[in-house]
Order: C-alpha cells, then sequence, then structure tokens
C-alpha cells in the first residue's frame, strides 16, 4: 500500500451542516477509503489554511486519484486558495 496525505478546506454549505448536524468526518472518510481499497490511518482537524488533513493508505495513485475526485465532486470539500 502507498501512503498518501490529503488537506482540504470544506465547502460553506458543508461547514453549515456540520453545525446544525455535528457527525464523526473520520468515519465517513474511512468508509470510502475501505471501499475503494484502501484505509484512513489518521483524520485531523487543523486551524489555518486548511480545515483537515487525512493520512491514508491505497493499493496505487488511480485508487488515490478516483477517492479524491469522488469527495471533490460531493461539493462539500474544496481546493485550497490563497
Amino acid at each position: 500500500m502507498l501512503t498518501f496525505i490529503i488537506q482540504g478546506r470544506y465547502a460553506q454549505e458543508a461547514m453549515r451542516g456540520m453545525v446544525a448536524s455535528p457527525e464523526d468526518r473520520a468515519e465517513a472518510a474511512g468508509t470510502m477509503m475501505a471501499n475503494a481499497g484502501g484505509r484512513l490511518t489518521a483524520f485531523y482537524l487543523t486551524f489555518g489554511p486548511y480545515d483537515f488533513l487525512c493520512v491514508c493508505e491505497a493499493p496505487n495513485e488511480e485508487t488515490m486519484a478516483a477517492v479524491q475526485a469522488a469527495v471533490r465532486a460531493s461539493g462539500s470539500v474544496i481546493e485550497h486558495m490563497t
């Protein structure tokens, strides 16, 4: 398995939803990784330009790219903007 580090920001609408109905985002990320054949090894909420940092394992780059594309397509995570 390869190790990947992902940082991201939640979209404003996603943040509103999390405030209104808090849930364990690490659980959701772990499920997504497991469904793709990988594993979430760590999930951190962060301060600063990013809202979270994930450490994941995946069998290859293509698998991780597919997971990232699915997350971005959901609209709940946006790219880091400086």
